[in-house]
């Protein structure tokens, strides 16, 4: 099996992603984790690095905030675009590298989110301080970061496979991973899918299974400050054999 680059990767299911990944309407689960994230305060402005197929952009468009959505994969941003027009969202998506943010101008939101374990698919440490040095300049002074990717301090330690089952009864989705070494994963996905019968087909990408120390490090390094690290998006505690997720906040100096 060839492991795909990401944008290769993504379009081979851009259509299915929002089943797979139970995407829906969503705007109080949404909400309730924004108000906790900002302490009860929305930014006048948000972008979302990794944005997928929009969902939770489009949902924070509809009450007031001004936001955009990047993404390396253009099929996905094709789907974001389409969810967009479809909900009468202003949402602006567009397609472009996390290292660079080409299409972003400088201090031009208040906050950046980066979730939905996107973090891994940055591959090397060079790209990994590009893309928090890229996170601050489109940042205003004093703005907010929210990081949120897979606990791969647990993930590495126990060498779980198994991500999760999902779809329906028409199309399901089993993500597993192979270990390849501390520094490499490969994330594959097989997917079954009835037309008349039931066939599959197998993907795979490569991730980088980036740890807290390390993440932490990286963001002071290109300054972020105030760096807090949680368990999950609810700012639990972080316990680094037991967390499902890895979430830190950070302030731009």
């Amino acid at each position: 099996m060839t492991a795909l680059k990401y944008s290769d990767f993504y379009a081979e299911f851009a259509d299915s992603y929002d089943l797979m990944t139970k995407d829906g309407n969503r705007w109080k689960r949404v909400q309730e984790i924004y108000l906790n994230m900002f302490e009860d305060e929305l930014p006048e402005s948000i972008l979302d690095a990794g944005c997928g197929s929009g969902g939770e952009m489009i949902a924070l468009s509809q009450h007031g905030i001004n936001c955009i959505g990047v993404d390396g994969s253009a099929e996905m941003i094709r789907s974001a675009r389409k969810k967009a027009e479809k909900a009468g969202s202003d949402t602006e998506f567009h397609v472009d590298d996390l290292t660079r943010l080409d299409k972003i101008e400088t201090g031009f939101v208040d906050a950046v989110v980066c979730k939905g374990n996107t973090l891994p698919h940055i591959r090397t440490s060079e790209n990994l301080n590009q893309a928090f040095s890229t996170f601050k300049r489109v940042t205003k002074k004093n703005g907010n970061l929210i990081l949120q990717w897979l606990n791969y301090d647990r993930i590495l330690s126990s060498k779980q496979r198994l991500i999760g089952v999902s779809g329906d009864n028409k199309e399901v989705f089993t993500r597993f991973y192979d270990f390849i070494s501390s520094d490499e994963l490969i994330f594959n996905i097989l997917i079954l899918k009835y037309e008349e019968k039931w066939k599959s087909r197998w993907i795979s990408t490569p991730l980088t299974p980036w740890t807290s120390d390390v993440v932490v490090e990286a963001l002071n390094r290109n300054g972020w400050k105030d760096c807090e690290i949680f368990g999950d998006l609810n700012k639990s505690d972080f316990i680094p054999d037991a967390s499902s997720d890895i979430v830190v906040l950070a302030k731009s100096e």
